[in-house]
Protein backbone atom coordinates (compact mmCIF):
# COMPACT_ATOMS: atom_id res chain seq x y z
CA UNK A 1 0.00 0.00 0.00
CA UNK A 2 1.31 3.42 -0.92
CA UNK A 3 0.59 6.33 1.52
CA UNK A 4 0.57 9.96 0.34
CA UNK A 5 2.75 11.47 2.95
CA UNK A 6 1.68 15.07 2.19
CA UNK A 7 -1.63 13.84 3.23
CA UNK A 8 -0.66 11.72 6.17
CA UNK A 9 -2.92 12.70 8.67
CA UNK A 10 -6.39 11.72 6.20
CA UNK A 11 -4.98 8.55 5.28
CA UNK A 12 -4.21 7.61 8.61
CA UNK A 13 -7.63 7.95 9.43
CA UNK A 14 -9.44 6.74 6.94
CA UNK A 15 -7.17 3.12 7.63
CA UNK A 16 -7.78 3.59 11.00
CA UNK A 17 -11.67 3.70 10.46
CA UNK A 18 -11.61 1.03 8.04
CA UNK A 19 -10.09 -1.25 10.19
CA UNK A 20 -12.41 -0.56 12.74
CA UNK A 21 -15.13 -0.93 10.44
CA UNK A 22 -13.69 -4.54 9.55
CA UNK A 23 -13.30 -5.88 12.96
CA UNK A 24 -16.73 -4.99 13.87
CA UNK A 25 -18.24 -6.53 11.15
CA UNK A 26 -16.19 -9.74 11.79
CA UNK A 27 -16.84 -9.94 15.52
CA UNK A 28 -20.37 -9.56 14.70
CA UNK A 29 -20.68 -12.15 12.28
CA UNK A 30 -18.30 -14.24 14.57
CA UNK A 31 -21.42 -13.54 17.28
CA UNK A 32 -24.11 -14.87 15.10
CA UNK A 33 -22.49 -17.61 13.49
CA UNK A 34 -21.45 -19.19 17.52
CA UNK A 35 -25.13 -18.43 19.13
CA UNK A 36 -27.74 -20.85 19.43
CA UNK A 37 -30.69 -20.62 21.48
CA UNK A 38 -31.90 -22.82 24.43
CA UNK A 39 -35.41 -23.58 24.98
CA UNK A 40 -35.30 -25.19 28.58
CA UNK A 41 -32.82 -25.19 31.31
CA UNK A 42 -31.26 -28.78 30.67
CA UNK A 43 -30.79 -28.01 26.68
CA UNK A 44 -28.60 -24.46 28.16
CA UNK A 45 -26.55 -26.69 30.30
CA UNK A 46 -26.18 -29.11 27.51
CA UNK A 47 -25.12 -26.81 24.85
CA UNK A 48 -22.59 -25.42 27.48
CA UNK A 49 -21.36 -28.13 27.92
CA UNK A 50 -21.26 -29.55 24.55
CA UNK A 51 -20.13 -26.44 22.04
CA UNK A 52 -18.15 -22.98 22.63
CA UNK A 53 -19.75 -19.85 21.85
CA UNK A 54 -23.57 -18.04 22.82
CA UNK A 55 -26.49 -19.87 23.98
CA UNK A 56 -29.36 -17.14 24.18
CA UNK A 57 -32.39 -18.46 26.75
CA UNK A 58 -35.29 -16.14 28.68
CA UNK A 59 -33.74 -15.47 31.80
CA UNK A 60 -35.50 -14.81 35.12
CA UNK A 61 -32.90 -12.96 36.85
CA UNK A 62 -32.00 -14.87 40.58
CA UNK A 63 -28.46 -14.97 41.21
CA UNK A 64 -28.58 -18.66 43.07
CA UNK A 65 -29.65 -20.21 39.22
CA UNK A 66 -27.13 -18.25 37.76
CA UNK A 67 -24.63 -20.27 40.67
CA UNK A 68 -25.96 -23.40 39.81
CA UNK A 69 -25.29 -23.24 35.73
CA UNK A 70 -21.85 -21.66 36.72
CA UNK A 71 -21.20 -24.55 38.86
CA UNK A 72 -22.71 -27.32 36.19
CA UNK A 73 -21.14 -25.66 33.18
CA UNK A 74 -18.37 -22.78 34.22
CA UNK A 75 -20.32 -20.61 32.00
CA UNK A 76 -21.74 -17.24 33.04
CA UNK A 77 -24.73 -14.81 32.70
CA UNK A 78 -22.82 -12.41 30.05
CA UNK A 79 -26.13 -9.75 29.71
CA UNK A 80 -29.15 -9.54 28.46
CA UNK A 81 -30.10 -8.19 24.83
CA UNK A 82 -30.98 -4.79 25.89
CA UNK A 83 -32.37 -3.93 22.30
CA UNK A 84 -34.80 -6.76 22.69
CA UNK A 85 -37.86 -5.93 24.82
CA UNK A 86 -39.95 -9.08 24.63
CA UNK A 87 -40.54 -11.38 27.57
CA UNK A 88 -41.36 -14.77 27.33
CA UNK A 89 -41.40 -18.12 29.55
CA UNK A 90 -38.17 -18.18 31.31
CA UNK A 91 -36.31 -21.57 31.43
CA UNK A 92 -35.14 -21.61 35.05
CA UNK A 93 -38.44 -20.37 36.45
CA UNK A 94 -40.97 -21.71 34.42
CA UNK A 95 -44.14 -19.66 34.57
CA UNK A 96 -42.42 -16.31 35.36
CA UNK A 97 -41.64 -14.22 32.49
CA UNK A 98 -37.75 -13.44 31.52
CA UNK A 99 -35.67 -11.40 29.33
CA UNK A 100 -33.09 -12.39 26.75
CA UNK A 101 -30.36 -13.34 28.16
CA UNK A 102 -26.49 -14.31 26.80
CA UNK A 103 -24.61 -16.95 28.57
CA UNK A 104 -21.17 -18.07 27.46
CA UNK A 105 -17.35 -19.45 29.25
CA UNK A 106 -14.70 -17.05 29.25
CA UNK A 107 -11.99 -18.65 27.68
Amino acid sequence: MNIDFSNIQEEVKNNLVNIHEVMFENSKKFREENTVHAESKSELIDKLNSQSGFVTVYWDENSKDEEDIKVQTKATLRCYVLDHEELKDSVNNPGTLGKLAIFSKAY
